[in-house]
């Protein structure tokens, strides 16, 4: 990017955070970054247009951090922390974007909106990839969730930073936000409760490998196994359910399963809380009509 272009970005971050987006003229801009204002408008037609800059600017530099750790540190969870260390290290060079976010109540139109959902898209998918290869398949049903709440839990740490200018040894900080994820993510895991919200809900678009739910029927009745025998039930009951997980697993063994039992079945395991997601899955993958 051009050096000028990235200083009229750099000193207007600055601006806006210290003075708010709609207070800041282009005029404050380039008097601050020591260009005409003729030269602003070489590299921006407004300032709408220089704020989707600065956030596609700070966007690539988290991006290409990111990269750089997940190519050199093979533990996930040691990658995590990193990366967690990187964002707190790049928040305080870069204080001014933080600012920008809850100053002012900007939206400058359709632009602004494309990037959003694509910045949000970006960091869903460095969620999901992340939580999958630290907790594996059974992390899938709550990676929405857990991403609201891994980003609610970061970026309010961010605030309070900035608001109240807290000091702070940057590695501990980063250690200890990846032990609550840690403790979160293994209690909403353990909890076995059906998740508020799936990534079939979200707006974006997923290619084949990148679906929900890659998980064959075989890995389904896994799941379901061994929430039942999570469950805090005994006797009759217990058989019950085990029973129907038995006839599930025959009837899913045949040429052409019967949707009769099987829609029966699920319809009896769906009656269970921490069932009812996986029973909901496994009536997907055979289109039964619930």
């Amino acid at each position: 990017m051009d050096n000028k272009k990235v200083r009229i970005i750099e000193e207007s971050m600055k601006l806006f955070s210290e003075k708010g987006f709609h207070a800041t003229s282009i005029q404050q801009i380039a008097n601050k970054s020591e260009v005409s204002k003729g030269a602003f408008y070489l590299h921006f037609d407004s300032k709408d247009e220089l704020l989707v800059a600065i956030f596609d600017h700070y966007t690539s530099i988290v991006m290409e951090k990111l990269q750089h750790i997940d190519e050199h540190t093979e533990n996930p969870k040691q990658q995590f922390e990193e990366q967690i260390h990187m964002f707190i290290e790049l928040f305080q060079d870069h204080k001014e974007y933080l600012m920008i976010h809850f100053r002012d109540n900007i939206k400058p139109g359709d632009k602004m909106d494309e990037l959003m959902i694509r910045v949000n898209r970006q960091g869903f998918d460095w969620t999901r990839k992340i939580l999958k290869a630290m907790y594996g398949e059974k992390v899938t049903p709550y990676v929405v969730d857990l991403a609201i709440q891994i980003d609610g839990l970061i970026q309010g740490y961010f605030k309070w930073i900035a608001v109240h200018n807290l000091t702070f040894d940057t590695k501990k900080l980063a250690a200890y936000i990846a032990k609550q994820v840690d403790i979160l993510v293994t209690a909403v895991i353990e909890q076995n409760e059906q998740p508020m919200f799936t990534q079939t809900q979200l707006q974006y678009q997923f290619n084949e490998s990148e679906q929900e739910n890659p998980i064959t029927p075989s890995d389904i009745i896994k799941q379901l196994d061994q929430k039942i025998e999570n469950m805090k039930i005994e006797g009759e009951e217990h058989e019950e359910l085990k029973d129907a997980l038995h006839v599930i697993q025959e009837e899913i063994n045949k040429e052409k399963p019967k949707s009769i039992i099987l829609k029966s079945m699920l319809d009896h395991l769906e009656q269970y809380g921490p069932l009812k997601y996986w029973s909901n899955l496994l009536a997907q993958t055979y289109q039964l009509k619930k």
